[in-house]
């Protein structure tokens, strides 16, 4: 998952700000700081509103030298993707969990930000459930 940072060059550093998300990035006095300080807001502001049960949009793929590429850690991206991708379908924690044959807890902890570790086996399995191919999964969360 990356989200594009706009990229502005003021008097006392760089500053950044999320259009997609209509949210402030971050400041660093380098290109380099400024990334890894968008990264956590990026991060911060996409936890808040998991958390918050907010509509995630989608990244918008942008181009040109004023932004800058920020991936999303995958135990971010992985919880966000299959909480989007179950509620897209009317699904409940308990209806996924059951259709993998898991106990709820199980699943759950696919969907909770910095806990998700599925494998390869697992993501198999709920693309099966949706209908969808591992690929399309995988590149939601890439």
């Amino acid at each position: 998952m990356i989200y594009y940072a706009k990229v502005y060059k003021g008097e006392d550093g760089y500053h950044s700000e999320f259009p997609d998300l209509n949210a402030t990035g971050s400041e660093g006095d380098t290109l380099e700081e400024l990334e890894e300080s968008s990264r956590e807001a990026l991060e911060g502001i996409l936890e808040s509103m998991f958390d918050r049960e907010c509509d995630i949009p989608a990244p918008v793929k942008r181009s040109g030298r004023n932004w800058m590429a920020i991936t999303v850690d995958d135990s971010i991206a992985i919880p966000i993707v299959l909480r989007q991708l179950r509620l897209s379908y009317g699904f409940t924690l308990k209806q996924v969990a059951e259709a993998l044959g898991v106990r709820y807890q199980t699943y759950q902890v696919l969907e909770t930000l910095g806990k998700a570790n599925p494998t390869i086996k697992t993501l198999r399995k709920i693309a099966g459930i949706y209908e969808v191919s591992l690929t399309e999964i995988i590149r939601d969360v890439a």
